[in-house]
This record gives structure tokens, sequence and C-alpha cells, in this order.
């Protein structure tokens, strides 16, 4: 192993954890150096003390919270790619589809967000077709360039060794465009969370966006900061959970 490849692993291993700690010290540093008031910043060890009482609390409405962002990522998918591919494809589709996808595109969400709750009742319904409406447009587009950038000319090779249409589309074009349907994936992950919260903000009665709600209302800072945290690990975990994703169904990228 070279010294090249342990530092690799140590920073790794350990860059994560001094970053931890260096945004902790900068947070005391900050809380006692400008005599912030507790009520507007706590300490970290205030809200450690929130985390640990509430625990049952935030662990339900983070579970509740990626309930919502799974069924509207998924739905948002499995949605995108075919018709990035149907775009791609047929060139009538093309002008068909793309001027409406993108003046949905530029109808703000917060907009949209009370009409679905209004439509749907609240539930994981209209939270989930907010998750779905925030990430389609990045999938879609990141679909329509993964489907581009195939080489043509393997077409001709797959239907000269007479490959059918679905072999191609399975064989060919979805392993040809994997890595930029990942990349809008990965970048929808972050709408995802953003919407879900959002919903939860509108209209709930559970999640985390609802128990940063509830306690914000009642200047409970520590709670309200420890749901925040919550918020971020939970796209940290769906990233995570991509990145494995992508190494698992393309281990041919793998060595980039």
């Amino acid at each position: 192993m070279t010294m090249k490849q342990v530092w690799t692993i140590v920073l790794n291993l350990f860059g994560p954890v001094a970053t931890v700690i260096a945004v902790l010290a900068i947070w005391k540093c900050i809380e006692q150096g400008w005599h912030i008031p507790r009520y507007l910043l706590p300490t970290p060890s205030e809200v450690y003390a929130a985390t640990v009482a509430n625990v049952g609390a935030l662990w339900r409405n983070t579970a509740a919270t990626m309930e919502i962002i799974v069924f509207g990522f998924v739905v948002s998918v499995v949605v995108a790619v075919p018709l990035a591919f149907l775009i791609v494809t047929f060139h009538f589709f093309e002008r068909l589809c793309y001027p409406l996808i993108i003046i949905l595109q530029f109808i703000p969400k917060t907009i949209v967000a009370p009409l679905l709750l209004v439509w749907l009742g609240i539930g994981v319904l209209p939270k989930s077709a907010l998750v779905m409406l925030m990430t389609f447009f990045p999938i879609l587009l990141e679909s329509i360039s993964g489907f581009r950038l195939i080489d043509k000319r393997i077409f001709y090779i797959t239907q000269s060794m007479g490959a059918s249409r679905a072999e191609e589309f399975f064989f060919v074009r979805i392993p040809g465009a994997m890595p930029s349907i990942f990349a809008g994936m990965k970048t929808a992950t972050v709408y995802a969370v953003t919407g879900a919260i959002t919903a939860e903000f509108i209209g709930s009665n559970e999640g985390i966006g609802y128990m940063i709600l509830q306690a914000s209302g009642d200047l409970d800072m520590p709670l309200t900061l420890a749901a925040v945290i919550a918020s971020a690990l939970l796209g940290v975990i769906l990233s995570a959970a991509m990145l494995a994703s992508e190494k698992l169904l393309m281990p041919w990228m793998e060595h980039r």
C-alpha cells in the first residue's frame, strides 16, 4: 500500500470527524464570544440533550419524512427516465411535451404545494407529489443528455447482430445513459428533502418539517436545531444510498 492510498484512507475515516469537531468549535466560539442569548443560539450540549430527550419523536418524524421522499422520488424516476427516452427517440414527442415541461418547471413549487394539499388533502400523497415535481426536472434533463450522448454506431452493431428493440433499450441505452441518470438523481436528492419539508411546513401532522415548525413556535431552539440536524442527516443518508446504488449498478465506473 502506497502512502497516497494510506493518506486517502485516513482522510476518508477522519476527515468527516474533523469537520464536525471544527463546526462544533466554531459554534461554541460564536456563542461565547458574541454572547448570543441561549433562546436564539443554544449550546451544542443543549442540542445534544434535546436530541437524547426526544430521540423517539425524532425517529418517528424522520421515518415519516423518509417515506414521503422515497415514494415521490421513485415515482419521479419511473416517469422521468422513460419520458426522456421518448423525447430523444421521437422528435414529435419532444415538440409536443418539452414546452409544457419547461412551463411547469418555471412555476414556483411553493405556490403549487397549497394547491396539492387542497386537492389531495393532508397525507402522504400531496407531499410525495411535491417531491416528485421538485425532483422530476433534473432527472429528466440529465436522462435526456445521457440518451443523446450514446454513440449511434453502437446501434448499427446491435442491429446487425439481431438485437430486438427491448434488448437494445435494456442492454445498450440504459447502461449508456446511466451515468447521466445517476447524476440527475444525485442532484434531485437535495430537492427531494427540500420538497418534503416544504410540504410539511404548509400542512402536515407529522414529519421533520412539522417538528421544526412546532418546536420553533414554542421557542424550543435546542429541539428545533436537533430537527434541522436530523433533516441534514436524512440528506446525507439519501446521498450515501444513491452512491451505493451507483456503485452496485455501474461496477464498470467504479475505477473512475
